[in-house]
């Protein structure tokens, strides 16, 4: 392993440094005046200098050696938002398919909601870096709250990124008794009516939120041309947007596809660059003239706590790449309306990180940011 290479040249450097001196048997001690003070005794260098060769031999070896056997126990996988939700639905996902690949790997789901995924982000940034704790991590509490919210404490540097999950773009729809059909008629209806129409979101500064917002920007309009109403998940608002208490959700795929193939709803337009198979009758925003809506799109991605060991980060990615080219799990994500994670997202790190940048410069220019 190339971990135990480098430990062991790292260690064969300090012991060449740290050279011994010891006293040869039978030779002679030094001489010592008579009348005056003994010196004091030397302390004995060569033990202390053993034993700092035998703590960075630990230090060089011990630390990766227990990562080479990873997992040895349960896994506990972070959930930041409610159960019944996009991401639950993720991880329960992904937890039958790794289980299906891997047995020897056990995945216990742990919910902690609050605060756009913000509490979850948390708890698992102030987790021990040993791989037994990860997270399924969405835009929202990844690439959102980070740059809306300087109280959230945390960065995308707080956190190892492992790997991409899933994309899953988002469906903007509308009853089908709405009075508008097409999104021309949908902004116009904005125009003429500010404040009027009520849009459902999974909580405050979620994508649903700011895909809204997104819009309104894109549109010419301003930010309080529509009524933003918070629930527990996207499965909540899409609720809401059919017993009409909201006349708009752009949410995810996965949570808007069954109302929609059951005709309870109508979509206006999708995310995705290229129509989904899924909803082939659905137009792309490119299609209705709002290309750069193509940007806001819901994503799934598995992360740890920073500076987790590069042998439990390389044994993860071998377990999601075998998972999501699996025949069942790219069947079941076509099924639910997302899309095959392209080459340009594979470097999951620069990815995430673009996206950071987008919702950054997208907030300031709202005037978001707290």
């Amino acid at each position: 392993m190339a971990w135990m290479v480098a430990g062991r040249r790292a260690a064969g450097a300090l012991i060449d440094s740290l050279t011994l001196e010891p006293r040869l048997a039978g030779e002679p001690r030094a001489p010592q005046r008579r009348g005056l003070a003994r010196p004091k005794p030397e302390r004995n260098h060569a033990g202390l200098k053993l034993g700092a060769i035998w703590l960075a031999l630990a230090a060089c070896l011990s630390s990766p050696a227990s990562a080479e056997n990873y997992p040895e126990r349960e896994i506990t996988l972070i959930v930041p938002f409610s159960r019944g939700g996009d991401t639950d639905l993720a991880a329960r996902a992904l937890q039958t398919h790794v289980q299906k690949h891997f047995p020897k790997i056990s995945l216990r789901l742990d919910h902690h909601e609050g605060e756009s995924g913000a509490v979850a982000t948390r708890h698992l940034i102030q987790s021990p870096a040993d791989g037994y704790t990860l997270m399924v991590g969405r835009v929202s509490n990844l690439a959102i709250v980070p740059v809306l919210d300087t109280r959230a404490s945390y960065s995308a540097k707080d956190m190892s990124v492992i790997a991409m999950i899933s994309i899953n773009p988002l469906v903007c729809s509308v009853r089908r008794d709405a009075p508008f059909s097409k999104p021309r008629d949908l902004i116009n209806y904005m125009r003429a009516n500010p404040g009027k129409l009520r849009y459902g979101t999974a909580g405050a500064m979620t994508i649903h939120h700011l895909s809204v917002l997104y819009l309104l920007k894109i549109s010419g309009l301003k930010s309080d041309h529509a009524t933003a109403k918070p629930y527990a998940n996207g499965a909540d608002a899409v609720a809401a947007l059919m017993d009409g208490s909201v006349d708009l959700v752009c949410g995810n795929t996965a949570t808007v596809l069954p109302a929609l193939r059951d005709k309870r709803l109508q979509a206006l337009f999708t995310t995705a660059s290229a129509r989904i198979p899924a909803l082939p009758e659905v137009p792309t925003a490119q299609e209705v003239g709002l290309r750069d809506m193509q940007r806001m799109l819901g994503w799934v991605a598995l992360v740890g706590p920073a500076h987790l060991p590069e042998p439990v980060v390389q044994s993860l990615r071998q377990v999601i790449e075998q998972t999501v080219n699996d025949a069942q799990w790219t069947a079941s994500e076509e099924r639910t309306g997302s899309i095959r994670i392209p080459r340009s997202v594979r470097q999951p790190e620069k990815f995430i990180k673009d996206q950071v940048e987008f919702y950054d410069e997208l907030v300031g220019s709202i005037g978001l940011r707290k």
